[in-house]
């Protein structure tokens, strides 16, 4: 039998949506952790990020949140209302495991500690 060429692997489907990006991931390097819309917000549930991360939609930087004012990482407080900016200061979380929820449109999200 003669030898068969392989067929190339396929071009990775880029992400649409949003996702978290982050250290936990070379800031890209490998896919985002993407968010599922429910109707309100986009959620991700029984999740738990390691180092600094943010927002953003379609796998790019073109769209992205973080957190508001002049320090680096702006670090969260679990279970209340988070603000957040576009283009803002990249975010980092207690360790735990978390149900986030992602307001877009009003810039705003929770982080629920299980």
């Amino acid at each position: 039998p003669g030898f068969i060429e392989p067929e190339p692997d396929p071009e990775p489907e880029p992400a649409a949506g949003w996702g978290l990006v982050g250290e936990f991931n070379s800031w890209g390097g490998s896919p985002d952790l993407m968010l599922t819309y429910d109707g309100t917000y986009y959620v991700i549930n029984d999740i738990s990020i390691e180092g600094q991360f943010k927002f953003r939609k379609d796998g790019s930087w073109t769209e992205n949140f973080g957190g508001p004012g002049d320090v680096e990482p702006y670090e969260i407080t679990p279970d209340i209302e988070t603000e957040l900016v576009s283009y803002g200061k990249n975010m980092i979380l207690p360790a735990g495991i978390y149900d986030i929820f992602f307001d877009d449109v009003n810039c705003r999200a929770w982080f629920i500690r299980k």
